[in-house]
């Protein structure tokens, strides 16, 4: 396996990575200055500044790869997602494209008139306008109407 070098997200990594390993070279060399010195006041600084800082190095830069991995990982879910949103709506598009040619193939076979039949014709002309018929009330609409007063 290869790295690319070109990518920021691998030299981020690497970056962080160093990162760490430096915190632990602080936290070495504040062992041995530690060691270096037999009495416990003597020991004291070394620990404080070696140690706390080479602690805090490395605290900060695991904290620092942790997001950083997590926001990489979360742009591939991401680039995943949209492949899947791009081929369903593709696929949508084609379903739609077909229901609709079969649709249209329908609506043509069923105006062109059979082989050896006379076109149907309609009960009534198509000039003559179509009559309005009542509507059926419900009784309760009906109540309603005659309980209403009347000027």
């Amino acid at each position: 396996m290869r790295l690319d070098w070109r990518d920021a997200g691998v030299r981020a990594t690497a970056g962080l990575l160093v990162f760490v390993a430096a915190g632990f070279v602080v936290i070495g060399l504040a062992w041995s200055g530690t060691a270096a010195r037999g009495y416990a006041v003597y020991q004291l600084p070394w620990l404080v500044s070696g140690g706390l800082v080479g602690l805090s190095l490395v605290g900060v830069g695991v904290g620092l790869l942790d997001v950083h991995l997590w926001r990489r990982q979360a742009a591939v879910r991401r680039a995943a997602l949209g492949e899947v949103v791009r081929d369903t709506s593709e696929l949508t598009e084609e379903i739609a494209a077909r229901l609709i040619a079969r649709r249209e193939a329908r609506t043509t076979a069923s105006r062109a008139p059979a082989a050896g039949r006379a076109p149907r014709k309609s009960a009534r002309p198509e000039s003559a306008p179509r009559k309005a018929t009542p509507r059926k009330q419900t009784p309760r609409k009906a109540a309603a109407r005659k309980a209403t007063p009347s000027r």
